[in-house]
């Protein structure tokens, strides 16, 4: 591995600040979104420090950003009811990387607010696979649609946050419930390190 390269990539508000780690050139790259901006989330989230470890365990490189206005990152968050304005944060990384990597697939992990701003996001052409981490759908409005892509999820029994009854059924949709685990996965991290991956070795 390489060592973990920080570098802005320009958005529509202005630089988003990244930190990137190449993996084999073979393999896809892991684009990790962050928790919510209004409650301390940033890319140096724990959820997302147990994500780029497993990707890196296993040879597959990743990028984590700070959305608009988090961290060094230009912007300001705005509250919407309707599509979140940081969907065009992640489309923007994606191109970066399409433009400025080998590595023509793409994985998307989203933790919390992370993955309700992948719920809203368009579809990208080297998109392969999504991974949702606790989508908190029982309190944002965030459509959690299968489609062609597979689609992971993975949430814990006691998150209030997260409505498992209104997963979308499909043969592209596998749901992984740890038993013992909150929103925050709270001493439950080998147990989300084991799940992802066993996701991302199914291939």
């Amino acid at each position: 591995m390489t060592a973990i390269k920080q570098f802005f990539v320009e958005a529509d508000q202005g630089p988003l600040q990244v930190e990137f780690e190449e993996g084999q050139a073979h393999l896809p790259v892991m684009v990790l979104c962050h928790p919510h901006p209004l409650y301390g989330g940033s890319m140096h989230d724990a959820v997302l420090d147990t994500a780029a470890n497993t990707a890196q365990s296993l040879g597959i490189g990743w990028l984590r950003f700070n959305f608009r206005g988090v961290g060094a990152s230009a912007g300001t968050h705005m509250p919407s009811v309707n599509e979140p304005a940081e969907t065009a944060d992640l489309a923007a990384v994606l191109s970066w990387l399409a433009d400025n990597t080998t590595n023509q697939a793409y994985i998307t992990l989203g933790y919390s607010f992370g993955a309700y701003v992948i719920c809203h996001s368009k579809a990208h052409p080297n998109l392969q696979q999504r991974i949702l981490v606790a989508p908190p759908n029982a309190v944002m409005q965030c459509p959690i649609n299968s489609s062609v892509l597979p689609l992971d999820i993975i949430y814990g029994a006691a998150d209030d946050y997260v409505n498992s009854e209104a997963f979308p059924a499909g043969e592209n949709v596998a749901a992984h419930m740890l038993p013992g685990a909150d929103h925050f996965f709270s001493g439950q991290h080998d147990a989300l390190a084991t799940a992802l991956r066993n996701i991302l070795s199914s291939d």
